[in-house]
């Protein structure tokens, strides 16, 4: 079984499938049959942003995806998609065009769709426990991607409405270069259906879509000849090396860059004593990054040979800085895992924090340990959103269809490959092909995105990451880091949402601006 800290999200959201028999007509049929159907028609639609009328055209679909296997063209798979177009013949095969996927692997891209950058959001508030509206509507989005690019959500093999048609073939889209090789035949077979090959077009991935992007895109320079005009990663899994703390099994680093996203999760509950608590947020962030980087890592690294004095040292600030008791913090040798964390921070609460939104947390029973099960943030929001997004696909997009809309399939993460004979995750790192990707194209752009409050993917450790990149100065300008007060799932805050709006916005005029 792949690793819990890779299919957590997963198990969080395996619940909604039962809501998606709206769509299904036949809960027995499978990938291999032939009775499939799937129709849908282009519909128009409008909507108001500061009394400006919007009007736009979605057209979703299914992409068929082939692959030479010995003498023979096999269909492997058939991927979904939603395409919203802005309505302007005159500029259509010019306007930018955003492909979007959330991560997983398995997860279907409806999250990013219609809680942060679609034309139509299902809102959310914050901080502490994440709830709905009382009347679950999709509501027009102020801050839609859809006024300055075309938007195509694209949602992997075995997600969404995409079937994979033979069990035979999983281990040829069901992996990091398969799945890169199916979504860069998407993209190439997308700009040629739509005549868009002229259209400046970006890549944009959450969470394992962080991989997902620049192996895409590399696939789309080297195999296609089509590099993008940009790329944006929102909360990446990078270096799962590095990003495997949940688990205890990541490497040094991973402690120390996690300890700056423990103090804020700290500070928002008030755990932390009482002169740091009367610091700005920003001054005690600067403060624990310095301390991390600088006297947290001297002592790890030599930790065999501290001194008493220096141990004590040493678990005074640990303990300082993350709000965990004495006891909590040498039973684990002064590396604190992020689930340990999660689970004890709010232990006098009997209550654990969300790994994806550290402002959110539930009680639990006694002796509770956590493993990425039933996560306060994802209770609140996809749980309950999605039957209202079932319900738009039949009444406004007019889908029908006899396929279950898969909002997370098990089994992709089940058979995921990841190249490696152990299925070891902590060796896979994108950041030597981002390093090619933009040293071998200078005019191609990187966005890394972060949240504060993310446990899952600590935004530090991104800043780590960034940094290992060694990217030649002259090309420094050309990868972007952002860090934003928000969980995982940066556009599901109001606020963080805008801010990412006005980012991208900016992001995307000023690449136009220097290609064109």
């Amino acid at each position: 079984m792949i690793n819990k800290f890779i299919v957590s999200i997963l198990v969080l959201l395996s619940v909604n499938l039962c809501l998606a028999s709206i769509l299904h007509a036949d809960h027995n049929k499978d990938a291999n049959s032939n009775k499939l159907n799937y129709h849908a028609a282009k519909t128009k639609h409008f909507i108001t942003i500061n009394s400006k009328r919007l009007n736009y055209s979605t057209v979703p679909g299914r992409l068929p995806i082939y692959k030479q296997i010995k003498s023979e063209q096999v269909r492997l798979t058939d991927m979904s998609y939603i395409a919203y177009f802005l309505k302007n013949d005159e500029l259509s095969t010019k306007r930018p065009v955003t492909f979007l996927f959330n991560g997983g692997p398995g997860a279907c891209s409806s999250d990013i769709n219609f809680l942060g950058t679609g034309p139509k959001i299902c809102k959310i508030h914050v901080p502490k426990e994440y709830t709905l509206e009382k009347k679950q509507k999709l509501v027009n989005n102020p801050d839609t991607w859809l006024q300055f690019t075309d938007l195509v959500y694209i949602d992997a093999p075995g997600t969404g409405f995409s079937t994979v048609n033979d069990k035979n073939h999983y281990k040829y889209v069901w992996g990091c270069d398969a799945d890169a090789n199916c979504f860069a035949e998407f993209i190439y077979l997308f700009l040629k259906r739509y005549n868009r090959f002229e259209s400046p077009y970006f890549i944009a991935g959450e969470s394992y879509g962080g991989i997902r992007v620049p192996l895409t895109a590399s696939k789309l320079t080297e195999n296609y000849s089509l590099p993008p005009l940009g790329l944006v990663m929102l909360s990446p899994a990078l270096n799962y090396g590095l990003d495997a703390n949940l688990q205890n099994k990541g490497s040094v680093f991973s402690y120390i860059t996690a300890v700056p996203t423990m103090t804020i999760a700290a500070y928002t509950h008030n755990k932390l004593d009482k002169e740091l608590q009367k610091k700005p947020l920003k001054d005690l962030i600067n403060e624990v990054e310095k301390w991390a980087m600088s006297d947290y890592l001297h002592s790890i690294i030599r930790l065999n040979s501290l001194s008493s004095e220096e141990r004590v040292n040493l678990e005074k600030e640990l303990v300082k800085y993350t709000g965990l008791s004495n006891y909590i913090v040498s039973q684990y040798n002064y590396k604190v895992p992020l689930n340990v964390f999660i689970e004890n921070l709010l232990h006098d609460k009997n209550s654990y924090l969300s790994q994806y939104d550290s402002r959110c947390y539930q009680k639990h029973p006694d002796n509770y340990k956590y493993s990425g099960g039933a996560d306060p943030y994802f209770s609140n929001t996809s749980w309950v959103s999605n039957g209202t997004i079932f319900q738009y696909f039949i009444s406004e997009l007019k889908i029908k269809t006899n396929i279950r809309y898969e909002v997370v399939n098990m089994a992709v993460a089940d058979n995921w490959s990841y190249q490696n004979p152990n299925k070891a995750v902590y060796a896979l790192e994108v950041l030597s092909t981002l390093y090619n990707l933009l040293t071998s194209n200078p005019s191609m752009k990187a966005v890394v995105g972060s949240g504060y409050y993310d446990l899952c993917i600590p935004y530090f450790g991104q800043t780590f990451n960034i940094e290992q990149t060694c990217i030649p100065n002259i090309l420094k300008n050309n990868l972007i880091q952002q860090h934003y007060f928000s969980g995982h799932e940066i556009y599901s805050d109001s606020k963080a949402r805008k801010e990412l709006f006005i980012n991208m916005k900016n992001f995307y005029a000023s690449r136009l601006k220097q290609a064109y």
